[in-house]
């Protein structure tokens, strides 16, 4: 029988799913525990390539690329940083207290780990599409990681322009 997500999760991560899609930003200011944690900035992180190395490689070879996608997001923030898995090969960083500068310098960490992370592990090769936005708490939770998405897959997009 199949471990259900969310076992699998804490099992593979030593954390729980968190769906954020629900939450709005009263919900984070109260997880977090200070409202002036803003502005918030929001990571997606969209593992390429888990489909293929499911159905190539079997479900142990994926579930290796999810646990090291969990290993460098939580390697790169810092302690008051939130790391969850959305589901699938999508994973959301939530960093309180975080501008837009340093939201990019945030995503160039994760970017550099993920290629040391490779040079550790040749295969499979983790690969990611990486996008973020900066919010100062008047939008929307949902709508911010709407964003945050829709900047995922023009990543992706850039991606798959420059393999072809």
């Amino acid at each position: 029988m199949a471990m259900p997500d969310a076992q699998k999760d804490e099992y593979l991560f030593d954390f729980a799913p968190i769906s954020l899609w629900e939450d709005d930003y009263s919900a984070v200011k109260a997880r977090l525990g200070r409202s002036r944690r803003f502005p918030i900035s929001i990571v997606i992180a969209d593992l390429n390539g888990l489909k293929v190395a499911n159905d190539t490689r079997g479900h142990a070879e994926g579930d290796k690329l999810i646990r090291r996608m969990a290993e460098v997001l939580t390697a790169s923030v810092r302690g008051d940083d939130v790391v969850a898995r959305l589901g699938g090969d999508e994973f959301a960083v939530l960093l309180p207290a975080t501008d837009a500068a340093a939201r990019r310098q945030s995503i160039e960490r994760v970017r550099s780990l993920v290629e040391l992370n490779n040079k550790y592990h040749r295969t499979p090769v983790l690969r990611v599409a990486l996008g973020g936005v900066t919010a100062d708490g008047r939008a929307a939770l949902a709508d911010t990681m709407r964003q945050a998405d829709d900047e995922v897959y023009a990543e992706k997009r850039r991606q798959h322009a420059g393999r072809v």
